[in-house]
């Protein structure tokens, strides 16, 4: 799937299908999918001449709308803004494709950006307020997962005092950050995106969820960074 979408980095909604896929697992692929490429996704399985799909949405745009805009090609198909289904023939995979992407660009869609940044559940003044108690409170709120997500902390106006790539391939990212009171907090973030590798001097806001590392039976308090931008 992800090899079919990375072909695919002109469409606004990824239309990806095959005829292995197993139809109890598409919709989980699709949520999947969405969750890396930050678009609309429909996983279609083929079987012979029909095909069965599941449509996950991102931002704005709503998955049954569009399979409605596609009503004269499929065979059946609904759901609502965040989800939807289909069934269509095989042989109509392509024109759904193209129908879905034609709706979602008529749809003339603002700020979708903005769905891209993670949606921070407190703002801190100062990282003296990340200790092991803070961390300890919000363990209390697990399991974290659907319908009770883990907190998101966001921080304004810190400077990047240290950068230190980590990995075989530099991959990783570990920033060393301070605050306007000069107290630091380390942020670790695995398979970086180019722009969280910073300059030294960089005043940033990040967005993160605060951790306990624990090596060679040392505790230290860190970040795990999840967004950063200009400050």
């Amino acid at each position: 799937a992800c090899q079919q979408a990375d072909n695919m980095t002109d469409d606004r909604v990824l239309v990806v299908n095959s005829g292995n896929w197993n139809h109890g697992v598409i919709g989980i692929v699709a949520s999947k999918l969405v969750e890396k490429y930050k678009k609309p996704v429909f996983i279609i399985g083929e079987r012979g001449d029909e095909a069965t799909g599941s449509a996950r949405s991102f931002g704005d745009f709503s998955a049954a709308d569009a399979v409605r805009a596609a009503d004269d090609i499929i065979i059946k198909g609904g759901g609502h803004g965040a989800a939807a289904g289909v069934t269509l023939a095989t042989e109509r995979i392509d024109d759904f494709r193209r129908r879905v992407n034609e709706f979602y660009d008529s749809l003339q869609l603002k700020n979708q950006e903005l769905y891209l940044l993670p949606r921070a559940d407190v703002e801190i003044d100062d990282f003296s307020e990340i200790n092991e108690e803070l961390i300890d409170n919000l363990a209390k709120m697990e399991p974290f997962g659907n319908g009770n997500s883990e907190p998101i902390l966001k921080i304004n106006k810190v400077t990047v005092f240290s950068v230190r790539r980590m990995g075989a391939d530099g991959q990783h990212v570990k920033l060393t950050l301070r605050d306007k009171n000069d107290v630091a907090l380390q942020m670790l973030a695995f398979n970086a995106p180019e722009e969280f590798f910073r300059e030294v001097g960089d005043e940033v806001s990040v967005w993160f969820q605060p951790t306990v590392n624990e090596w060679q039976g040392m505790k230290s308090v860190e970040g795990r960074l999840l967004h950063l931008a200009e400050a």
